[in-house]
């Protein structure tokens, strides 16, 4: 009769499984790249961003090869119609900005750092338990944008803020490369790989 630990196992791989293409978290690693590459050229021309793009295509492309060759391809069950955490992330970053932008006054909290935090945090759903690092980032993010850091700025402003797009895009795509790793270490620590790692 299986123990305690193994149920507890046999829970994690269900749940892994069922959520296989949300546990894909080097998927997350090329937008939050590219968005920090948004903040970290700014000023330097067009060019740079649209070397930038390409870059961020050929490895989001690497990303879906690699999950394929390692762990193979897992059906979604009938019914049951899923959208990609990384997908989801975007979405909620790019509503949150267009709405958020407009109405909030710029002021000594980061209001794009909540959004960004929020965006991360909400990817975790519904599995917190083993998603519990998009919490964690989401938190740390969340925190800093209610520092009022904006009181010891120049212009007033928190460095989080809509109106700082460098800072806000340079720790906004670093968070989300973070959780997406943690959501990677999760997957391959719950299912064995079907192919092999390297080499051929």
């Amino acid at each position: 009769m299986p123990s305690g630990p193994d149920f507890d196992r046999l829970r994690r791989l269900r749940a892994v499984t069922a959520e296989f293409r949300d546990y894909q978290g080097l998927n997350l690693v090329p937008p939050g790249l590219l968005l920090m590459s948004l903040g970290l050229l700014h000023g330097r021309g067009v060019e740079p961003l649209f070397a930038a793009i390409p870059v961020a295509a050929a490895t989001a492309l690497s990303v879906r090869w690699y999950y394929r060759r390692r762990f193979g391809v897992v059906e979604a069950l009938a019914g049951r119609p899923r959208i990609p955490a990384h997908l989801l992330l975007l979405a909620l970053l790019c509503l949150g900005a267009l709405f958020a932008a407009d109405l909030v006054p710029p002021g000594p909290v980061g209001t794009g750092g909540l959004v960004f935090a929020a965006a991360i945090a909400l990817c975790a759903y519904p599995h917190w338990r083993l998603r519990v690092h998009h919490l964690v980032v989401g938190a740390v993010l969340a925190a800093a944008s209610l520092l009022p850091l904006g009181l010891w700025t120049p212009t007033g402003e928190h460095p989080l803020g809509f109106t700082s797009m460098v800072v806000l895009t340079v720790v906004g795509g670093a968070a989300v490369c973070v959780a997406g790793l943690f959501d990677h270490r999760v997957l391959v620590r719950t299912l064995p790989a079907v192919g092999p790692v390297g080499g051929s």
